[in-house]
């Protein structure tokens, strides 16, 4: 029924699981046990103060202790998260070691581009490309684009694990 349409709630609750997202993405990157209850920072974006009517919601769904902080207190060492209408921050102290974090996903980094090369090298070669039936070929392209974007992503948390060692 229209008239029980609001949509200041609407816009509540979207903001609300947009950093409840963030909250749960960051949890996944460290691998924080769900049981676990995280330390949160959260800094709405102006137009977004109402987050703070629902942070026992956000508090619960993500299973965060929450502070909200301005543009100007972002702890140190936290894994950070953006939404649209939050920065998100999370301090890795005490939930991820960092060290092993960046020798892992060094490691894995040098996975997805040993893969990478080999595709690109099948792709760069004109008898595969003529011989190979068409699926094949693009298959191949979009194992292609996967390792691309798979190794632009550890690249960027290979920096951000850096910034926090």
């Amino acid at each position: 029924r229209p008239e029980w349409h609001d949509e200041d709630s609407e816009n509540d609750m979207t903001a609300a699981f947009g950093v409840v997202e963030a909250l749960r993405s960051i949890r996944a990157d460290l691998n924080v046990p769900p049981g676990r209850t995280i330390p949160a920072t959260i800094v709405p974006a102006e137009e977004a103060s109402h987050l703070r009517g629902v942070e026992s919601l956000i508090s619960n769904l993500a299973r965060a202790d929450i502070t909200f902080g301005t543009p100007n207190s972002r702890p140190p060492k936290a894994w950070p998260a953006h939404t649209a209408s939050a920065e998100v921050f999370v301090p890795v102290e005490g939930l991820l070691d960092v060290s092993a974090a960046l020798a892992r996903t060094r490691k894995d980094l040098e996975s997805a581009q040993k893969d990478l090369a080999r595709t690109r090298g099948k792709l760069a070669n004109e008898g595969f490309v003529q011989r190979a039936p068409a699926e094949i070929i693009e298959k191949e392209r979009g194992i292609e684009t996967e390792l691309s974007g798979l190794s632009a992503t550890l690249e960027n948390r290979i920096a951000l694990l850096e910034s926090l060692a």
